[in-house]
């Protein structure tokens, strides 16, 4: 009778594990969205909540840091782009942001995608621009990636606690 029970037991334990593999992972996954010049742009990313931290404001200059959590964030755009300094053919990309003192921070576009958010190689690095940081009146306490635009003008933000990251692009 043991042994049964140990089997069906296994046979069980076996079947949750490979049932698991298949669900999406645990954590808040958001997507922004545009349409721009009639092609679509999407932006996948983690929202980490605040819980009573001010976040940006513990980055340490020269680090970079992933924008979201878990999973790497992800730029999947049908537009060529064309960022201050740094042009994007279509295709899939992660994002990342580099704080370079407490006034002065980058987004960093790399080629590499599909890992973990941690998993930051800076030999892929396509190229940066710079964010323009601005302050708000209302805290955000889940981070809020947005995309917008109308045309081929574009702009993508981030936002998080009291502050605001943006910049702007074209989409060809």
């Amino acid at each position: 009778m043991k042994r049964g029970s140990f089997l069906v037991l296994s046979v069980f334990v076996l079947a949750l594990g490979l049932f698991s593999l298949g669900q999406a992972p645990s954590g808040n996954r958001a997507k922004a969205s545009a349409t721009l010049n009639g092609k679509k742009l999407v932006i996948e990313y983690g929202q980490p909540e605040l819980r009573g931290r001010d976040v940006m404001s513990m980055a340490t200059p020269g680090t970079v840091w992933r924008m979201g959590m878990n999973e790497v964030t992800e730029l999947n755009t049908e537009a060529a782009l064309k960022f201050t300094g740094l042009t994007l053919q279509r295709g899939k990309y992660s994002l990342w942001t580099k704080k370079v003192s407490e006034q002065e921070w980058l987004l960093i576009v790399n080629r590499k995608t599909g890992q973990w958010g941690t998993e930051y190689d800076g030999q892929q690095d396509l190229g940066s621009t710079p964010w323009t940081l601005s302050e708000l009146k209302t805290p955000v306490e889940q981070m809020t990636i947005t995309l917008s635009g109308e045309g081929k003008q574009g702009k993508l933000e981030l936002a998080w606690g009291t502050r605001k990251l943006s910049t702007t692009f074209t989409a060809d």
